[in-house]
């Protein structure tokens, strides 16, 4: 759990809760959470597993080992290839995964873009200035923070979120 730096179409747009789905008022206007993949091929992986497991005492059933199949409200329906995924977005992942940037097209305005705004957490905690530069650079070379490490010393304790990473 954390944030990730997904590679997506330079025309992605992440979809939002439709009225259908909404459940609770504070999902109207709000990203749906999807994986990192698309519906089709979650169950085409989700099945080759599921045909090719082999029972054991405690698992007499894939879904028991594995879950139940890929739901598909939580995938995404267009498909692309990875020549087509050429731009950038950082996505919490503490659920199936929101973005928290908009698509940028290069890692550098991604580092830019958070050092001038940060993510939209940190927007709309309205978090007045940006990551610090390094945190930001750093970020993007590993292409991913967890949520939230805590540190204890003899001294004190420490709280870091991914912008002081």
């Amino acid at each position: 759990m954390g944030r990730e730096i997904r590679r997506v179409p330079g025309d992605w747009e992440h979809p939002k809760f439709t009225k259908e789905q909404i459940k609770y008022d504070w999902q109207r206007d709000e990203y749906h959470p999807l994986y990192d993949d698309d519906y089709q091929s979650a169950c085409a992986k989700w099945y080759k597993e599921a045909h090719e497991f082999e029972p054991t005492k405690s698992c007499q059933w894939y879904h028991e080992w594995s879950g139940d199949p890929p739901d598909e409200e939580y995938y995404r329906t267009r498909t692309w290839t990875s020549e087509e995924a050429t731009h950038y977005q950082i996505y919490e992942t503490v659920s199936e995964g929101t973005p928290v940037s908009p698509v940028l097209g290069t890692p550098e305005e991604l580092i830019e873009y958070l050092v001038k705004h940060g993510d939209f957490w940190d927007q709309k905690r309205d978090v007045s200035n940006g990551w610090k530069r390094e945190n930001a650079e750093a970020f993007v070379k590993r292409s991913y923070a967890p949520s939230l490490i805590v540190e204890k010393t003899a001294n004190a304790v420490s709280v870091k979120m991914p912008r002081d990473q």
